[in-house]
């Protein structure tokens, strides 16, 4: 009976000693939380620290909460709103709640250049309309009077007689105008200068040894240079054109009445023709010079005069040219 009773009391002192000095074997920890640190589950020691909240940011749909234990914080966000459309009501861009109903469209009506469309989303509906067409007239092309869209060109004035409100030239544009027998329209327009006039050529400068000469043809009018060309001379050129030169130095003489003279003093007519193209002579001067020699020795009517010189090969207007400036 002494020796239960003392292994008894042995038994309580080593369970009492066991239990002072721990777990037995090893300790049982759960895991750690966003809150707490790990702890042995048999005898309550604590390893470490607790992990802390792992914060999802708030949205819309939810506050502040924590991805791994669900703990929230503060309030949700305000709803990011899209406004209404025509199709669609207003309408959160993150989580796509909805508010209110769509709009209603505001219709602009069709007409020759778009249909029916809406002026808030741009939506259309049925066809154009059809164009309302102005026929074309001579100062505007057909036409639409309710878009002005043009199609084709205007119509070309209708002009049976032209005053001419200033003389073209070798070197300027004239100008013409007259009453439309259509429209009624005072129609101005340009007219095309003239041709340069030249009589024949003038030599600038003559052959020397191996070297051409230089020839131009220069407008009567203007003075532009027209043509140019390099040119030698043969005997019977070169001699012609000092003959030709001659007669006119104390005479007047028509273009063609100088190639007749020069033919009379037994040159070629090719040597005569490039003598008279060659000498420089202005047959505008020459004619005034014939009616002034005529004038000198004897009496002419103004047509006449004119008629003399013609007959000398002078031209018309050459001739009435001479006559004028003799004071005719």
């Amino acid at each position: 009976m002494k020796q239960q009773r003392l292994l008894f009391v042995t038994f309580l002192i080593t369970l009492f000693t066991l239990l002072l000095c721990g777990c037995c074997v090893s300790h049982e920890y759960s895991p750690a939380t966003c809150t707490a640190a790990a702890t042995c589950v048999k005898c309550g020691k604590v390893e470490g620290n607790a992990l802390g909240h792992t914060w999802q940011e708030a949205t819309c749909k939810a506050p502040r909460t924590c991805t791994i234990c669900g703990a929230t914080e503060g309030e949700k966000t305000d709803h990011q709103w899209k406004d209404a459309t025509c199709l669609e009501p207003k309408i959160c861009t993150v989580c796509s709640a909805t508010s209110g109903t769509p709009l209603q469209h505001k219709w602009i009506e069709a007409t020759c250049s778009h249909p029916k469309k809406c002026e808030l989303c741009g939506t259309t509906e049925g066809e154009s309309l059809e164009h309302t067409w102005v026929e074309a007239t001579c100062s505007e092309a057909k036409h639409c009077s309710v878009c002005n869209k043009k199609e084709g060109a205007p119509l070309k004035h209708t002009v049976y007689s032209w005053n001419t409100e200033k003389e073209p030239t070798c070197n300027v544009v004239g100008v013409k105008s007259g009453i439309c027998s259509v429209c009624g329209e005072t129609v101005t327009e340009s007219i095309a200068v003239k041709a340069h006039e030249t009589d024949g050529w003038t030599i600038t400068s003559m052959p020397s040894g191996n070297n051409a000469g230089t020839k131009v043809k220069k407008c009567t009018v203007c003075g532009s240079v027209v043509e140019k060309e390099s040119f030698t001379l043969t005997i019977g050129q070169e001699n012609a054109l000092k003959t030709a030169k001659q007669y006119l130095s104390f005479s007047g003489f028509s273009y063609k009445g100088l190639i007749s003279q020069l033919e009379f003093e037994g040159y070629s007519t090719e040597d005569a023709t490039f003598a008279v193209d060659c000498c420089g002579a202005n047959w505008n001067e020459q004619a005034a010079k014939a009616a002034k020699a005529y004038l000198s020795f004897s009496g002419f009517s103004r047509d006449g005069l004119i008629n003399q010189l013609e007959f000398e090969g002078f031209t018309h207007e050459q001739a009435v040219y001479g006559v004028e400036q003799n004071g005719y």
